[in-house]
């Protein structure tokens, strides 16, 4: 694969679901910092911007164009998907 320098993604991290985990999301508040660690030690500092409930379809259609964090949580038995959108 091949990176064009300077372009920008929206990153998709999912997480399977947890009672515990859905609480700490429902806490989530917008402007609350997520920092993501990379493999290469880059820290990627994101603000919450919203917290809902998609079903698989609502999530497939977002728009990632543009430079965000999309953390999701998956419960395999579920249609729903908590879906936290920050960005930079």
């Amino acid at each position: 694969p091949e990176w064009l320098e300077g372009t920008e993604i929206c990153r998709w991290v999912s997480i399977p679901w947890s009672r515990q985990l859905e609480a700490v999301v429902r806490t989530f508040t917008q402007d609350d910092e997520i920092e993501l660690l990379m493999s290469n030690n880059d820290r990627i500092v994101y603000k919450v911007y919203s917290i809902r409930q998609l079903t698989i379809a609502d999530l497939q259609k977002l728009d990632s164009d543009s430079p965000c964090l999309l953390l999701v949580l998956a419960e395999a038995d579920s249609e729903q998907r908590w879906v936290v959108t920050a960005n930079p």
